[in-house]
């Protein structure tokens, strides 16, 4: 498990589907990178090869954030520019061996889009959801994008980085605790 899996299961990904695999970046929790147009595919061949649940489907975003591309990358050169995109992270899981990958797939941030996985494990519906109602991740394909947390009638993805919360929604101002501000419990929040 562990390790040794994610680099089986990456060489099988990249003997399968060649150039739509970029690369396998051992970190503390590893992952394989996928292109975008494959991934329903890929999730689809993984599925296959045991890995029967997503655990989680996640997004980030990387707005500012000084991402290496690998582990060494920041000792021998000088920090990369920040990326500025939208990452969507899927962990699979094996229920019969207990094996483990994660899958991460790097979108544009101002048209960030990929097919949906939904057909392929049910639970990505509520997940792909999610990443669309709080980062605008299109899903091509899922039966029902919609928004799942915030009003239908919100506008803009809370969890980008350069989100600004409206002062208003629907008449009723909306008015943020400043910095150093007493909370319920009397104690100071800094």
């Amino acid at each position: 498990m562990g390790i040794t899996v994610s680099k089986t299961v990456y060489n099988q990904l990249k003997t399968q589907f060649g150039d739509a695999i970029g690369e396998y970046i051992e970190t503390a929790s590893p992952f394989i990178e996928v292109k975008s147009e494959s991934i329903r595919e890929v999730a689809r061949f993984c599925k296959e090869l045991g890995f029967d649940s997503l655990m989680c489907l996640s997004a980030v975003d990387t707005k500012g954030m000084k991402v290496s591309s690998s582990p060494q990358e920041n000792k021998t050169q000088k920090p990369a520019p920040p990326k500025e995109e939208i990452q969507v992270v899927y962990h699979l899981n094996s229920t019969f061996t207990r094996d483990k990958i994660a899958l991460k797939v790097c979108l544009d941030r101002t048209s960030p889009r990929l097919p949906s996985v939904s057909s392929i494990w049910g639970v990505a519906n509520w997940h792909e959801r999610e990443a669309y109602d709080m980062f605008g991740v299109i899903f091509d394909g899922h039966p029902a994008l919609s928004r799942i947390l915030c009003p239908e009638d919100w506008e803009g993805w809370p969890l980008r980085k350069d989100y600004v919360f409206p002062e208003r929604y629907h008449d009723v101002e909306h008015k943020r605790k400043p910095s150093g501000a007493e909370f319920l419990d009397g104690e100071k929040k800094q």
